[in-house]
């Protein structure tokens, strides 16, 4: 590939591929053959992709350069950078959606300062970025999005990403959403993303708490319904030997349905009680 590359590179610049970039905005050219060319262009053919992402005010033909850069991989990375930092709105949630997939830790920064950014659909992107980039610093930066954000899609987005892999933040301010009295008004599947992202970040000491969820008592079930059941995957989230106890103990509770909840999260652990 890289002779060929070189060979090429001293045949193309961005000016040559002008007519082609055209056509592919009018949708008279068979996109494969230019992306091919493109990828074997290398460094270059990243550097002619932001280019006409820059220009481009077509939706398909952006996206058509985002595969580009993705195909071309870590070459690119450099050159989306660069691009992303003069870049305008429009083009960095394109090249953001390219730094995720790529799991670029260098952008973190750069997207973490754009969290903030009042157009929705930009922050968005931004979190889809963050979300699939993942690690420490990067969960740390979601966990106020995920709880406080006022935009629903927001919140589901780094809540996954909270949920999505085991990780030492500070879980009382999940577990402070949990207990608040609002938490009832908030859709099923944001609860259970909470108390997905509780069990990915708490440790033994926030067993008692869910032992008292799972309780079949009156009370709780009349003031929580659900919760019992994310309270238990929750337990099998924290993974721990207190957690299965905890399990173990309920496994043959009277209450058929939480009996039934807790058997079956135990086989989770590698145990199928009979």
């Amino acid at each position: 590939r890289e002779p060929l590359t070189k060979a090429l590179t001293r045949m193309v610049d961005i000016e040559r591929m002008r007519p082609l970039h055209q056509k592919l905005e009018e949708g008279s050219v068979e996109p494969e053959e230019a992306k091919q060319l493109l990828i074997a262009l290398d460094e270059l053919g990243a550097q002619i992709a932001c280019a006409f992402v820059r220009e481009s005010n077509n939706r398909q033909a952006r996206r058509f350069y985002a595969d580009v850069l993705l195909e071309i991989g870590s070459s690119s990375v450099s050159i989306v950078l660069q691009e992303f930092e003069r870049g305008n709105q429009a083009v960095n949630m394109v090249l953001a959606r390219v730094l995720g997939q790529l799991r670029e830790k260098r952008s973190v920064g750069l997207l973490v300062n754009r969290l903030q950014d009042a157009d929705v659909l930009a922050r968005r992107e931004w979190v889809r970025a963050l979300a699939m980039i993942g690690g420490g610093d990067t969960l740390s930066a979601l966990l106020p999005i995920a709880l406080h954000d006022p935009d629903g899609t927001c919140r589901v987005l780094a809540l996954r990403a909270l949920s999505g892999e085991r990780s030492s933040l500070d879980y009382s301010e999940i577990l402070e959403r949990i207990q608040s009295r609002s938490f009832a008004a908030i859709a099923g599947e944001e609860k259970d993303l909470i108390f997905a992202a509780f069990g990915a970040t708490a440790n033994d000491e926030a067993l008692p708490l869910l032992e008292k969820m799972i309780k079949p008592t009156w009370l709780f079930r009349a003031n929580r319904p659900g919760n019992e059941k994310r309270a238990v995957r929750a337990l099998v989230r924290i993974g721990t030997r207190g957690a299965r106890k905890i399990l173990e103990n309920y496994a043959n509770n009277r209450n058929r349905n939480l009996s039934a909840l807790c058997r079956d999260a135990l086989k989770e652990f590698g145990d199928d009680i009979s």
